[in-house]
């Protein structure tokens, strides 16, 4: 009879609910992007464009679809992260399962209090890329060193990829309002071709996203039997 721990890794609802709130968000961007004009016609890049101008109300044409899909994506991943907290034992699940709670939900909260709201969504955003860095790199140290996690080491090595990102967009940049971002773009501001600052913020959205489908998908073949250490 399998343990607990292993009935909730090997639980459909778990790696579901990653794959979605992944897809979810991904899918809400592209669609926000491909109708997104800016207030000088410029159609919209990640490579000079922050993530938050999607979901700029009153520019961004569809901004209310990466609002709400933003949103629907983060309840999704606090699914996800709470539930693989379900797989530790003790503290360490307790405070795993704290680290996902604020890292689902302030990323929800971007949504909810959208760059429209600068003051507010500047401190949620900023809370969920602090607490996305703290839990990615907690659950890798977690998988690389537990000799009771089910689940591939490898899956550390792609834990290194947010951290990376994260660390680089958050003290190189030093802090989101220094960076320029939202309502601090003056309206007749020239964007450089290919823009630092929200070029690296888009890396830590898709390198948090990578790892949430790299465990998710490894969590899916785990449950058809395969070994969580190939590839």
């Amino acid at each position: 009879m399998k343990s607990h721990a292993e009935s909730t890794l090997f639980s459909y609802s778990i790696p579901r609910f990653g794959c979605a709130g992944a897809g979810l968000i991904l899918l809400g961007s592209v669609i926000a992007a491909i109708a997104y004009r800016g207030t000088a016609g410029e159609v919209y890049s990640p490579l000079n464009h922050f993530i938050s101008e999607l979901g700029d109300v009153g520019v961004s044409r569809l901004a209310w679809v990466f609002n709400t899909m933003l949103i629907a994506g983060a309840l999704c991943l606090t699914v996800f992260l709470t539930g693989l907290s379900r797989v530790m034992t003790g503290k360490t699940g307790r405070l795993f399962l704290v680290l996902g709670l604020i890292t689902g939900l302030s990323a929800g909260l971007v949504g909810v209090f959208s760059m429209n709201h600068f003051s507010i969504h500047v401190v949620v955003a900023q809370i969920f890329f602090y607490s996305a860095m703290v839990a990615t790199a907690y659950f890798s140290i977690w998988a690389f060193s537990s000799t009771s996690a089910m689940i591939g080491r490898w899956i550390s090595a792609v834990g290194l990829l947010p951290l990376a990102c994260l660390t680089g967009f958050l003290f190189l940049t030093k802090s989101i309002v220094s960076s320029g971002c939202g309502l601090g773009i003056p309206e007749n501001f020239q964007r450089p071709a290919v823009w630092a600052k929200p070029l690296l913020e888009w890396t830590v959205l898709i390198s948090v996203l990578i790892w949430v489908l790299s465990v998710s998908t490894t969590l899916i073949r785990m449950r058809r039997g395969v070994s969580p250490d190939k590839a």
